[in-house]
């Protein structure tokens, strides 16, 4: 993508979402495919070094060694927890309750693993949208 204007003056960032899904989950595979969506644009302006060390790790998306901070849709979540089947595994939230860290990297998981939010306001309608991006760290 390219704009004829300055560095961070815009931001954007993936909507993908499973059109069937209840307001409060949200897919795997649709995480994972925006995580790499992400990164395919961001890489460009990456520094070589930078670069070079993701593809090092096994890359921005697949690597176990970084944590990925995955925003809730909407601000003040309560709790996140990724299910599948049987296997439940609470995930952290950080301090402002508006994203969580995802083993987005963890093939043991499917693509149909569904990640299930309740937020501290039960009524959608009263809820404020969160305008955060995937945020990667060490």
């Amino acid at each position: 993508m390219m704009l004829n204007r300055k560095k961070k003056l815009y931001r954007w960032q993936p909507a993908i979402r499973t059109p069937s899904l209840p307001i409060d989950q949200l897919r795997l595979g649709d995480l994972r495919l925006a995580c790499e969506m992400e990164w395919a644009i961001e890489k460009d302006g990456a520094p070589l070094v930078f670069r070079m060390f993701l593809n090092a790790i096994g890359g921005f998306c697949r690597s176990g060694k970084l944590t990925v901070s995955i925003p809730t849709p909407y601000l003040g979540a309560k709790s996140v927890t990724l299910v599948q089947a049987n296997r439940r595994l609470d995930l952290p939230l950080n301090v402002g309750k508006f994203s969580f860290i995802l083993p987005i990297h963890d093939q043991t998981y499917s693509d149909d693993t569904m990640i299930e939010i309740v937020y501290d306001e039960p009524n959608v309608n009263l809820r404020k949208p969160n305008l955060s991006t995937i945020n990667i760290g060490f």
